[in-house]
């Protein structure tokens, strides 16, 4: 089990064991291990097991997918999804407005069946990678006409194969939220999906200023969607719109539900896709904090991620 903690200034990640059975657990020290990343490389973010072979495999701010090496105790260079990036430009690099160029990583996982990897690539959308690696195919990246902006996370149904998505933003790319001078004067009315934002925005001459607007475009973008594709139909399929920051989502054993976080309102949603309550939500449960990834259990449980700001 490989467990990331991100620390920021201002946040504490922490990490919520939601229970259906609540079976007796207790996690020691002794139960983490730490794995060293290059010295160049920030932002870790996705991660996936491959169960055939043992290995794993981390996506990064640069654009990567770093696989690791058992046998070397190291990390090495095992795919990217953008077809503009290149070595000289990406490798390393912690600047937001390279992202659309080099890629960003945020979500990973193995077709059981093939061992292909899926990559949600927040600028470039859903593609797919071999067993050799390398460059990655572009899948879909968009849906109804409106392109993803910020695909932040997939899960794979464990019996259909059917592939759930999170598109966090309908406006707003990944690259906004690290730029304070890169936001725009908005007021945005989407007749398509009913959605609506108000976005408010200036030049910026201050951090404390940046962090003010930041939170008010946060709490009131809901353009956020839940999105089904079917790979060996190739249609993909609008479940939920106006998510207040739709980030993790993950399908149930039995796959009759799937559930979406609000990263922005502190929800996490369940939305039924089988039985009588089909095709409806109901909320799961709320935090006073941003809950961002989440993860099924072999045991059909689900871990949960919780950003809490600090005061």
């Amino acid at each position: 089990m490989v467990i990331i903690f991100k620390l920021r200034s201002v946040a504490i990640l922490f990490l919520t064991i939601v229970l259906f059975s609540f079976p007796s657990i207790a996690l020691s020290i002794s139960s983490f291990q730490i794995f060293q990343l290059p010295s160049n490389v920030t932002g870790a973010e996705a991660f996936a097991f491959n169960t055939s072979n043992g290995d794993f495999y981390k996506g990064v701010f640069d654009g990567r997918i770093l696989k690791y090496q058992e046998s070397t105790n190291s990390f090495t260079d095992f795919a990217f999804t953008s077809p503009n990036r290149t070595k000289e430009l990406c490798d390393g690099t912690t600047n937001p407005e390279l992202g659309p160029i080099c890629g960003r990583p945020l979500g990973l996982g193995f077709d059981r069946e093939t061992g292909d990897m899926y990559i949600a690539d927040a600028y470039i959308g859903l593609t797919i990678v071999g067993p050799q690696g390398g460059l990655a195919t572009q899948l879909v990246n968009s849906a109804y006409g409106v392109p993803f902006q910020f695909l932040d996370s997939f899960d794979i149904d464990p019996i259909t194969g059917v592939i759930y998505m999170t598109d966090y933003s309908s406006v707003y790319q990944l690259r906004y939220l690290y730029n304070p001078f890169h936001f725009h004067l908005a007021q945005i009315n989407s007749e398509e999906n009913g959605c609506q934002l108000f976005a408010l925005s200036f030049f910026l001459s201050s951090f404390l200023m940046f962090r003010m607007i930041e939170q008010a475009i946060a709490t009131r973008d809901a353009t956020g969607r839940l999105l089904k594709y079917d790979p060996k139909t190739k249609e993909i399929t609008v479940l939920l719109n106006c998510l207040s920051g739709a980030a993790g989502n993950a399908v149930s054993e039995d796959g009759s539900f799937v559930l979406v976080s609000e990263n922005i309102s502190g929800n996490v949603l369940k939305y039924w896709l089988k039985g009588s309550k089909a095709n409806t939500t109901e909320t799961f449960i709320s935090y006073q904090g941003q809950p961002d990834n989440i993860k099924r259990t072999s045991n059909g449980e689900f871990w949960i991620a919780v950003n809490i700001q600090e005061d």
